[in-house]
């Protein structure tokens, strides 16, 4: 089993927070994951997005062909709309323009009344997981495994209260079940050539610190 999906939108919108909080859910239910990321050299704005494929087996590569998208701008939609499967989902704002005549099912959230409701403005990132957590049939006692334990007690009540309505509001697309990962680590790149590092006897490095 091979599931893929793609987070988009503009930098600053939250899409590499939901998609580090995904990944803890996704090991946490035994998938193994692959992600990548594709952004522009710029703080806010443009169009971004990462790419998530999942696995009850060892995967190393993402897949050109998607699953799932989920769009925060209408630029992803034009920019990726044609690599969702015909079969596929897509999420997306319900002041989005969406092609007639799709074979994709389609599930349109009013963004801002969510944001709105629970009085959350910078809290995107959260529908996307919300969404995507009901999109995925996982249960809604998983959302508590979507939130960091480090964010401040009121941004944490917002953010769970943004996840919910946005839960509440999606649908159930289809049910994937994980497998046992737990001898495995989630790492990123920078965190795997950092641990060679150290165990190569690396003591001192350098560098300017941001990725553009």
């Amino acid at each position: 089993m091979k599931f893929s999906i793609l987070l988009g939108g503009a930098a600053g919108q939250g899409i590499n927070t939901a998609e580090q909080q995904l990944l803890k859910l996704l090991s946490h239910k035994g998938f193994y994951h692959h992600s990548y990321k594709d952004y522009m050299s710029r703080v806010r704005g443009g169009t971004n997005f990462t790419e998530l494929t999942l696995s009850d087996q060892p995967i190393y590569t993402h897949h050109e062909a998607l699953d799932l998208i989920v769009a925060l701008t209408p630029e992803v939609l034009e920019a990726q709309l044609s690599r969702l499967n015909p079969a596929g989902l897509l999420i997306c704002d319900v002041k989005h323009p969406v092609p007639l005549g799709l074979t994709q099912k389609v599930i349109t959230l009013d963004y801002s009344s969510i944001l709105k409701t629970s009085e959350n403005p910078k809290g995107i990132s959260m529908i996307i997981l919300g969404a995507l957590a009901k999109a995925l049939s996982f249960d809604e006692t998983d959302l508590g495994q979507l939130l960091n334990p480090k964010w401040p007690p009121l941004i944490l009540e917002k953010n769970k209260r943004t996840a919910q309505l946005a839960y509440e509001e999606s649908e159930s697309f289809t049910t994937l079940i994980g497998a046992d990962n737990s001898q495995t680590l989630t790492l990123s790149g920078n965190h795997a050539a950092a641990l060679g590092a150290l165990a190569a006897g690396i003591s001192f490095y350098a560098a300017y610190p941001m990725a553009p």
